[in-house]
Formats: C-alpha cells, sequence, structure tokens
C-alpha cells in the first residue's frame, strides 16, 4: 500500500529546501498513480508542464579497461559499446550462476533482450 500522505509530507519538505525539482514531482506523481489517484497525477503534470519543470535523465557510469564512461538510457553512441556489452554480460553470467533459485523466472529481462 502506497503512503500517500507521507509522499505528500516529503515532496513538501523537501521543496522547502529548494530541491523543489523534477524528480520529485515524478516521484510524487508516480506515487499517485500507484494509489490510482488519477487526478492528482493530472494534476502533478498540468503543474510541471505549466512551470517548465523537467526530470533530467538519469547517468550510469561504467569503467571498462580503465575508461569510465558514463551514459544515459537509450544512449549507443559511445565508442566502447561492445566491450560495455560484453562486460554487462558477464556480471550478468555471474550473477544467474550464484541464484539460489532455480525456476526460470518469465518477468525477468535478459541481457540479449536489453541489447537486441
Amino acid at each position: 500500500m502506497v503512503d500517500v500522505q507521507l509522499g505528500e509530507e516529503m515532496a513538501d519538505s523537501l521543496a522547502q529546501w529548494c530541491l523543489d525539482h523534477g524528480g520529485v514531482h515524478v516521484l510524487l506523481s508516480n506515487m499517485y498513480a500507484s494509489a490510482d489517484k488519477w487526478e492528482d497525477v493530472s494534476k502533478i503534470r498540468k503543474k510541471m508542464e505549466d512551470k517548465n519543470i523537467r526530470k533530467l535523465p538519469g547517468c550510469s557510469s561504467i569503467e571498462v579497461n580503465g575508461t569510465v564512461c558514463e551514459f544515459v538510457t537509450g544512449d549507443w553512441s559511445y565508442a566502447l559499446e561492445e566491450d560495455i556489452k560484453f562486460l554487462l554480460f558477464g556480471i550478468d553470467k555471474n550473477l544467474k550462476s550464484l541464484s539460489l533459485d532455480d525456476d526460470d523466472d518469465q518477468d525477468s529481462v535478459t541481457m540479449e533482450q536489453v541489447f537486441s
């Protein structure tokens, strides 16, 4: 169950600390959506549009052969793409070998699906 009141209090608190940016609004909108409060979702999204509030995309980084690469979702324009894919496939394989669950999870996403 989503604690909407706590989420609203946290958003208000963050706004008082001048941390009232796009991420806070998206989090609040997602919280309302999880609680099926679609009218509140619309209000938050309208407020973001009216005030031109945007959520900056998250950034991930990975080190390959001593070089740190930063990227955002869907950005495959960097030079070390193949090296990074190879490294991620290795990590995926190692994690699967450590798994204690022998049952295949049909809802999981494989690395092959991510990179196809």
